[in-house]
């Protein structure tokens, strides 16, 4: 049996081939998973601090950056001063952005059907409350190093 890691890994790998070839069948290119993670966020926030969204995503402050120029280059989202704190910029969607909803709903629907087929829903439960026990092991190494 392989290991878990290569498992995860060959997952997201798969899984991020299948977000790519439905967002081209859908005219949309240039986007990687952690771009849809950002849009998904402000679908559902509306705005955010950089550092807020940075949290949300599981991204570094320098990677943020890159991903963040990108989708401002692609027209999909902007920024705007934050007056409460003038370090730091909200991150918004543009109405170029807000057009992806629909498309970004039905694509990560579709993947999740997918992900889950033969699945019972106790399974998916235990599962789902596995990795975050995997994840919260890797991140409490990380934060002792």
């Amino acid at each position: 049996m392989k290991s878990i890691i290569s498992e995860i890994g060959y997952s997201k790998y798969l899984t991020t081939r299948i977000l790519e070839m439905m967002l081209e069948d859908k005219g949309i290119e240039g986007l990687s998973s952690s771009h849809g993670s950002i849009i998904f966020n402000l679908f559902k926030y509306e705005r955010l601090p950089m550092k807020d969204l940075a949290q949300l995503i599981r991204r570094d402050k320098s990677t943020m950056t890159v991903l963040v120029k990108k989708l401002e280059k692609l027209g999909y989202i902007s920024r705007l001063d934050n007056l409460e704190d003038k370090r730091s910029k909200y991150i918004i969607l543009t109405d170029e952005g807000k057009k992806l909803k629909d498309d970004f709903f039905l694509i990560s629907d579709e993947i999740l059907k997918t992900i889950w087929s033969g699945f019972e829903e106790d399974e998916i439960t235990l599962f789902c409350k596995m990795l975050k026990k995997i994840n919260n092991n890797l991140e409490v190494r990380i934060e002792d190093e």
